[in-house]
């Protein structure tokens, strides 16, 4: 008969022990001279000379010489070759009166191999009589489906499987040993599991075929029947990050539906591995045992996609992409580390000159994004905290914790420095050495006005317009500015007149983070809405002031915009990858390239997330956080802050 579960699984002295008669032979095994070996050897005198296998602890390859045997054991050759820790050698048994009644009587073979001597176990058997009971036809659980084989005679049963349907296999994590010989009155369950083809649904229904050593029935055939019913996959998320020098990720869904849900992965890149790749579901189950191990050696420089194929025999559901994305170090080509924490950047497209003001150390730098390099450097006596920049680029103020200075960029001169009874929260020039600032901290201020070359001072009458995080920005080329509290709810859409420096209208609505298009004749905000500036700035409505959004940005994300920069017929934006809340981490970013007469997306673009500094050994997350295009539309400047700390980096991405 043949042997297939036998011959995978090798027994080891404790199975035959198991189910032998009392009349063993005691040897004594516990010398150090010898080591234990395990086999699959046991023979019936009754049967014909047949391959065997057995095992040597710790031996993989070696030659091996039967030193000693029992001596009804009958070997076609007292040596032999060990061949990926598996040594076959022909057995037979010759009939001994002493070992009569039934059952598995067990001794021991002296092997030799690497000079060392190993007992291996083998078994005498007499088998008996026994009798098979094995159901004819079977409907198989849809959890732990086992096999009943059950041995009513006196005798020794011994089975094998012939074969089973494909969708069927034995389930070789649960199997014991030990029920490969069936005594009288026990039983084993045989442990299976469904492994059904993908996109298999409703019923299946095959035949296991059976041999054993019972006379009467040496064939059985079963009936098999499996009903998979309704299975539903129920997926949280479609996609797995990698971020920083993350290497594994845990990556779980379920099935929600009433049947056997099976999937499994394909198409992963070098770079992935799933564990496992495939597996059955029963029904309304949920499971976090997948791992998705990234392999950082086999990455290239910057970002890596991959999309996996999730299938499944979800009718609704049988491919799922997932998508998966591991960011590598770039060759920093186009990168240029900063000098500094950046406080506030603005960017004179004329010129292709950025502007950036940092601490540590406490500068403001002038920088020519063209040949990358640094134009200018101006020392500044304080910490800044923000930057303001006149519309002819002559004159700039910086705010500072309890000051402000004043800055003529044509000599590159900080000509004054201007002591504040307030933090500098946000500045904004209006006209001429006119600036405009708010304050930071406190509950509630107003606006206040400050003439950086004589220091004349005003504030705003209404003390209680604005909050202690509030923002203004003039609008381009119009005597207006646009304001919005930064803590308050609502924020509130104000509008200044610079001429009269009061206000001159408000709106009772959200407005928070704002952006002016290239003309000034539209206000985008960090919703993605899109107003028209003249519906703040032609209103004198100071108590409620209707302004509607005139349309809605798109992009491929539905989260907070944090930056946009509009040049060329094009709004550059950074937005968030995730729902960000008060007092959370930073958001992974990315950035979109939008055209400004619909505004729909032209497309996404990719930056270098993790950067590798020169003489450092782990590399930094880096998050953009500023976003210009130069003066041709041909390249961006990315302004980039670590997630960890306050490293800044620019790197320069090309258009296309």
């Amino acid at each position: 008969m043949k042997h297939t579960i036998k011959n995978i699984i090798l027994l080891t002295l404790y199975c035959l022990l198991t189910n032998c008669s009392n009349d063993f032979l005691n040897q004594d095994i516990t010398s150090d001279r010898f080591s234990l070996g395990n086999s699959n050897i046991y023979i019936s005198p009754d049967w014909q000379s047949s391959n065997k296998q057995f095992k040597l602890s710790g031996v993989k390859t070696a030659d091996y010489e039967i030193v000693s045997k029992p001596s009804w054991l009958n070997v076609g050759s007292l040596t032999g070759h060990i061949s990926d820790s598996i040594a076959m050698v022909q057995c037979s048994a010759t009939k001994k009166p002493e070992y009569s009644s039934v059952g598995v009587y067990m001794e021991f073979m002296t092997v030799k191999a690497n000079g060392k001597n190993y007992k291996v176990p083998v078994g005498y058997l007499i088998e008996g009589k026994p009798i098979a009971q094995v159901s004819s036809s079977i409907n198989l659980s849809m959890s732990n489906p086992t096999l009943s084989i059950m041995n009513t005679g006196p005798g020794i049963l011994l089975w094998d499987i012939v074969s089973m349907p494909s969708w069927l296999a034995i389930d070789y994590s649960r199997i014991i040993t030990n029920t490969l010989f069936i005594v009288q009155n026990n039983s084993c369950n045989l442990p299976l599991i469904l492994t059904p083809p993908q996109n298999a649904t409703g019923i299946l229904n095959g035949t296991i075929v059976l041999t054993t050593n019972d006379s009467q029935h040496a064939r059985i055939e079963i009936s098999v029947t499996a009903n998979l019913g309704t299975p539903q996959l129920s997926l949280n998320t479609n996609t797995v990050n990698f971020s920083g020098v993350e290497v594994s990720k845990n990556f779980s869904f379920g099935n929600y539906g009433n049947g056997i849900l099976t999937w499994e992965f394909k198409d992963m890149p070098a770079w992935l591995t799933i564990t496992p790749t495939s597996g059955v579901y029963n029904p309304y189950t949920s499971y976090n045992n997948i791992t998705f191990t990234c392999n950082r050696s086999k990455l290239s420089p910057g970002m890596n996609t991959a999309y996996v194929t999730l299938k499944t025999n979800d009718s609704s559901h049988p491919t799922t992409s997932i998508t998966v994305t591991a960011m590598a170090p770039g060759n920093n080509a186009n990168i240029r580390a900063i000098t500094g924490n950046v406080a506030d950047a603005v960017f004179n497209k004329n010129t292709n000159t950025l502007y950036y003001v940092t601490s540590s150390p406490n500068k403001l730098i002038a920088y020519d994004v063209i040949n990358r390099t640094i134009v200018n450097e101006i020392a500044l006596g304080k910490a800044p905290t923000c930057l303001a920049i006149s519309e002819d680029w002559s004159t700039a103020a910086v705010g500072h914790n309890g000051s402000l200075s004043a800055i003529n960029l044509s000599s590159s001169t900080v000509t004054a420095t201007y002591p504040l009874d307030y933090s500098v929260n946000n500045i904004a020039w209006c006209e001429k050495s006119w600036f405009c600032v708010t304050q930071n901290g406190g509950s509630f201020s107003g606006l206040h006005w400050f003439n950086t070359v004589d220091g004349t001072k005003y504030d705003e009458t209404d003390t209680y317009s604005l909050d202690g995080k509030s923002i203004t920005k003039k609008v381009p080329n119009q005597p207006y500015l646009i304001a919005t509290r930064g803590t308050s709810s609502p924020s509130g859409f104000f509008a200044f007149s610079i001429a009269t420096k009061s206000q001159k209208s408000y709106a009772h609505m959200d407005l928070s983070k704002f952006w002016f298009s290239e003309d000034g004749q539209y206000i985008y905000d960090q919703n993605s809405n899109i107003y028209r500036t003249t519906s703040s700035t032609g209103s004198t409505e100071k108590f409620n002031n209707t302004i509607n959004a005139i349309g809605k940005i798109s992009t491929s994300s539905t989260y907070l915009i944090s930056y946009i920069y509009h040049s060329n017929n094009n709004l550059w934006i950074i937005q968030n990858d995730t729902y960000t809340y008060y007092g959370s981490p930073d958001a992974t970013t990315s950035i979109y390239q939008v055209e400004d007469n619909d505004y729909t997306l032209v497309k996404k673009y990719s930056y270098d997330q993790l950067y590798q500094p020169a003489g450092q050994s782990t590399p930094l997350n880096v998050n953009a956080k500023y976003i210009f295009a130069n003066s041709t539309g041909t390249e961006l400047s990315v302004l980039c802050k670590s997630t960890t700390d306050n490293n800044w980096i620019i790197q320069f991405i090309p258009v296309k």
